[in-house]
């Protein structure tokens, strides 16, 4: 009996790691640059951020349906589980409330773009005179 697990195990193992070995093996070949301009990179960090609380508010829910279903009748544990349920459901209407209020407000607020600006912008027309004493770096004594 004993041997025939240990055949069934290995035969698992082998089946679902050693079946597709060649499907790693494929590279990513792109043409585009990867964007990794200061722009991008909040934007990518705030899809991120916006997961990730996804992701904790979804454990916190499980948590609290485990704990719901561990209690035993006891009230005082129902009512701590009811608890987590509610934060959890409260921080993901908070998490999709401030992605609809930015988005509604302006929708360019939640898709950035890079700005390129010159450093030294040329002024055309007239410009005024440096006056004596105005500078960081003045001499002039000004009583």
């Amino acid at each position: 009996m004993m041997f025939k697990k240990i055949i069934l195990a290995t035969a698992t193992f082998i089946i679902i790691f050693l079946v597709h070995p060649v499907s790693a093996a494929t590279t990513i070949t792109s043409t585009e640059p990867i964007p990794l301009g200061l722009a991008q990179r909040v934007s990518n960090t705030y899809t991120w951020a916006l997961g990730i609380g996804g992701m904790v508010a979804l454990g916190i829910i499980i948590f609290g349906g485990v704990l719901y279903s561990a209690s035993g009748g006891n009230p005082g544990r129902i009512e701590e589980a009811k608890k987590w349920i509610q934060h959890a459901l409260f921080g993901l209407a908070l998490l999709l409330s401030s992605y609809l209020l930015l988005n509604f407000i302006n929708p360019d607020l939640t898709s950035l773009e890079e700005v390129f600006l010159d450093p030294n912008p040329r002024v055309e027309g007239p410009t005024l005179e440096r006056l004596p004493g105005a500078g960081w770096r003045s001499t002039v004594r000004v009583c």
